[in-house]
């Protein structure tokens, strides 16, 4: 896979490690179509209808985001406070507004903006929901496999 990536490198216009970089391929870099993160993709439509996020027909990958407390923390009682005010309806629907993320919390959805709403039933339509795939796990021998393929690729 590497070497055919690195023999096609002129069709590549950009390789990105998180959203910032992402948004850059697109606006600056002129990449037309890649893979990213439904957040940069939902993001990038809501500032130009050009650009339009859709899962492909072999699914998609799907992972949970958590919050969690440090063993010997401080103020242990206010942080559960904190996480219990974030998983509210109305913090999820201003979070999925403002982010483009989705929310898990229940009932979130009605607190979200009709366009956060559109963007969601554009790109989650059941046959998409019935077919996510979730992220799995690094094993000890993926990291460095990963890393040595990323560099062959981006050095090429």
């Amino acid at each position: 896979v590497a070497q055919w990536i690195v023999e096609h490198r002129q069709n590549f216009g950009a390789f990105w490690n998180n959203a910032t970089e992402a948004t850059a391929a697109f606006n600056e870099a002129g990449c037309i179509i890649g893979q990213t993160w439904d957040t940069t993709g939902l993001l990038l439509n809501r500032d130009n209808g050009d650009f339009v996020y859709r899962a492909p027909r072999e699914g998609i990958i799907t992972w949970m985001d958590s919050v969690g407390i440090p063993s010997g923390a401080a103020n242990v009682d206010e942080a559960y406070a904190f996480i219990n005010f974030l998983l509210t309806p109305e913090i999820g629907g201003m979070f999925s507004n403002n982010t483009g993320y989705n929310s898990a919390v229940v009932g979130a959805a009605d607190f979200a903006s009709e366009e956060f709403a559109r963007q969601f039933n554009e790109v989650y339509r059941p046959d998409v929901l019935s077919n996510m795939w979730w992220w799995q796990a690094d094993t000890p021998f993926f990291a460095p496999l990963q890393n040595e393929f990323v560099e062959i690729i981006t050095s090429a």
